[in-house]
């Protein structure tokens, strides 16, 4: 199955956010998915199969960016998973063509 996850932000930047969707995405792979990730994060160092938007950008401009990127390997995925309902999650909603999953963390 092929899974595209939207997430906030990725490693290395600091987070449960980030470390969860990194380990998710490693025991997808590992139990023979494949996996895309598009995220917010700028500071994504080496990863393949990782899309981000740059955070210097307005808050707009990184909004569309999102959405453009989800838009975009949405078409490529068979299921959407994204890991928080505002900031990932209504961009994703939004953008994506196919059946999206929405977690919903608390404390």
């Amino acid at each position: 199955m092929r899974i595209l996850i939207t997430t906030g932000i990725y490693p290395p930047s600091l987070g449960g956010p980030a470390t969860y969707v990194k380990e998710i995405s490693k025991l997808l792979v590992e139990r023979g998915h494949e996996v895309k990730v598009v995220t917010y994060s700028d500071e994504v160092v080496d990863e393949q199969n990782v899309f981000s938007v740059l955070r210097k950008q307005s808050l707009l401009k990184r909004y569309f960016g999102f959405v453009r990127l989800v838009r975009k390997h949405s078409q490529w995925a068979d299921i959407i998973y994204t890991h928080d309902l505002v900031s990932a999650g209504f961009p994703t909603v939004y953008a994506a063509n196919k059946p999206v999953v929405v977690r919903l963390g608390g404390d």
